[in-house]
């Protein structure tokens, strides 16, 4: 989600809790709700739902919460808001978070509006089941939005494993990833080589993982090259990913 789309829920719930504020108010006298019962828990029903999709942001912006001296507890005014309480303590927690959530809605609309949220990426990210070595070489980068450095990171560590399957270790590039996946005297099988379609795939992954170094890692390794885009960076990861996958799930050579 981008700022600016989170700015546009924030609003249109703050819409619907002044809506029901107002609409709470009017039901309300000398403190027992006397009227409109069906619509106010159909309302609150609604607020519930929209306040699930949007609580973990609010909860980074609002640590609010009320002490009640009486009773010796703190109460959260952004569950009370909801209902369960007595009507004379839900109207003045209704006004809490409606002055609360104009305070958040004016600090996140100082952030620039095409930036994504952080905790969305990073929900994706591990939604991507990402290969482990590339979440551990890559992930910190990744969250500090050095997307270059994970990008690099992760190549580097697919070099890595084929040195040391291969155990051509004194090889790089191109030459490392011919002689590894090579038909003749294969170092690294990714199936039997039996059939041509298997043939043609050892063939196919060789060239990628040619591709790799030297579209890939060698760019990023030797030039201070910018990557800002978060999406395409994931897309990077995954192709890592998957050639550390195919890796895994090599045949022996026998």
């Amino acid at each position: 989600m981008k700022t600016k789309d989170l700015i546009k829920k924030l609003k249109s719930f703050l819409s619907l809790l002044k809506k029901h504020r107002n609409y709470y108010c009017e039901s309300v006298d000398d403190g027992e709700v006397i009227k409109n019962h069906g619509e106010i828990r159909k309302q609150e029903q609604i607020l519930s739902r929209k306040f699930g999709a949007i609580e973990p942001y609010i909860r980074k912006f609002s640590g609010l919460m009320i002490y009640q001296p009486s009773i010796g507890i703190s109460q959260d005014p952004w569950i009370d808001f909801l209902g369960g309480i007595e009507p004379s303590q839900k109207g003045p927690a209704l006004d809490l978070v409606i002055k609360e959530l104009n305070k958040i809605i004016g600090r996140v609309e100082t952030t620039e509006e095409e930036q994504v949220l952080l905790e969305d990426l990073i929900i994706l990210f591990d939604s991507l089941k990402i290969h482990p070595n590339i979440v551990r070489v890559s992930k910190k980068a990744f969250e500090n939005k050095m997307y270059a450095e994970a990008i690099l990171n992760a190549f580097k560590e697919v070099i890595v494993n084929v040195r040391e399957i291969s155990g051509l270790r004194e090889l790089d590039g191109a030459t490392l990833m011919e002689q590894a996946f090579s038909l003749n005297n294969p170092k690294i099988k990714l199936n039997n080589l039996q059939a041509q379609s298997e043939k043609d795939e050892q063939l196919g992954f060789m060239e990628i993982f040619k591709g790799v170094t030297l579209g890939i890692r060698n760019p990023k390794a030797h030039e201070n090259i910018e990557q800002e885009d978060p999406y395409k960076t994931l897309e990077y990861l995954s192709l890592a990913s998957l050639l550390l996958k195919r890796l895994d799930e090599r045949i022996e050579p026998g």
